[in-house]
């Protein structure tokens, strides 16, 4: 009997190390989730501003780079062509877009470090927090000063599908020239 014994009692503290084992995971995941919350609230809050080299123009982005503000200085028309002035204003959002990205990947790196063990590691096909984190790449390097360069050329537009051969109709209207409108 005393085999049984001892066999049952290393069953339980076998069993309670695992329970204190999942306790802490458990609480470390909370903590994880909760500071990953916080995270992401701060990294929303973000905005990027840059101001063109010959300060014609201002911008404000938010998180996501989508232009809050365009600011003009007054005399932007004055002293600088069209052409000029738009390369400034995309390299302007250019800048401040980076300067916000690199504001979120800086308020999401914590939620990204000390996680050595995740619920994943222990529990074939459980969700772990590492897959719930996006992987951050790095922002674009854009120059602070400088003359504007040429905007680079717009992306050619999609090829349109072919065309397909109408079918003929007798009873196309006239009005229209044999050709219907509610094809």
């Amino acid at each position: 009997m005393s085999d049984q014994t001892d066999r049952r009692a290393a069953l339980e503290a076998r069993n309670a190390a695992m329970r204190e084992q999942v306790a802490n995971l458990t609480t470390q995941f909370h903590q994880q989730m909760a500071d990953l919350k916080d995270a992401q609230a701060n990294a929303m809050a973000v905005t990027g501003q840059a101001t063109s080299a010959d300060g014609l123009v201002t911008v404000v982005v938010d998180a996501a780079g989508t232009i809050m503000r365009l600011d003009f200085a007054p005399t932007a028309f004055n002293r600088s062509t069209p052409e000029k002035l738009s390369r400034t204003v995309v390299e302007t959002v250019a800048k401040a877009t980076a300067q916000a990205k690199t504001q979120v990947n800086t308020a999401l790196a914590p939620t990204q470090q000390g996680m050595d063990m995740d619920l994943g590691d222990l529990v074939a096909g459980a969700p772990g927090l590492r897959d719930l984190l996006p992987s951050l790449p790095k922002p674009p390097v854009v120059p602070e000063t400088g003359p504007p360069h040429a905007a680079p050329p717009p992306a050619a537009p999609p090829a349109a599908p072919p065309r397909r051969p109408r079918p003929s109709s007798d009873d196309d209207d006239e009005d229209f020239g044999n050709n219907s409108f509610l094809r």
